[in-house]
């Protein structure tokens, strides 16, 4: 499994939104957005293969709105999802 990071600044209803694109990936394993106390989102994106997370990696490009890197890493442990 691979795991994307990434920030964006987006409200929850467009974190949702993100997530049903997400969600529609075939390879899709679990999103969880994490909102700071300003408001800051930073989205973490678990995927099956490579293949999923190239296009995760592209749906989460459309979205962005600030420009902060994509971190991609392998999972090494998970366990509940």
């Amino acid at each position: 499994m691979f795991a994307v990071t990434f920030q964006v600044d987006l409200g929850a209803k467009l974190s949702r939104s993100l997530l049903k694109s997400l969600s529609d990936l075939p390879g899709f394993v679990n999103f969880v957005a994490l909102e700071d106390d300003e408001g800051h989102v930073t989205g973490i994106c678990i995927c099956e293969d490579l293949t999923t997370l190239n296009n995760v990696k592209q749906i989460v490009e459309r979205w962005r709105l600030k420009a902060v890197p994509l971190s991609v890493s392998n999972v090494v442990a998970q366990k509940g999802l």
